[in-house]
């Protein structure tokens, strides 16, 4: 039996999606300048990293997450650095 999938866009640093989640996937639309580059974290701005990918501009890309994905404990929190906005897949 197939899960709900839940989708949550984020256009600035934060919050992803609050509680034990786990990420499956997610769509980056980076800006035309800078050196776009994301980082996600479990549990918050100080939480560890457990991803971290860099981009090019004016760039859409979709990231699948192999496996099951990552399992965040306590929250998924995204820095986002010249990105406009990133999409996560939650399931």
């Amino acid at each position: 039996m197939a899960g709900t999938i839940v989708a949550k866009t984020a256009t600035a640093t934060g919050t992803l999606l609050d509680g034990r989640c786990r990420l499956k996937s997610l769509i980056v639309k980076t800006a035309t300048s800078g050196s776009p580059k994301i980082v996600v974290r479990n549990g918050g701005a100080s939480g560890t990293t457990l991803l971290t990918i860099e981009f090019t501009t004016s760039d859409d890309r979709q990231v699948s997450i192999p496996d099951h994905g990552i399992l965040f404990e306590d929250d998924c929190h995204v820095t986002l650095t010249a990105i406009s906005s990133i999409t996560g897949f939650f399931g």
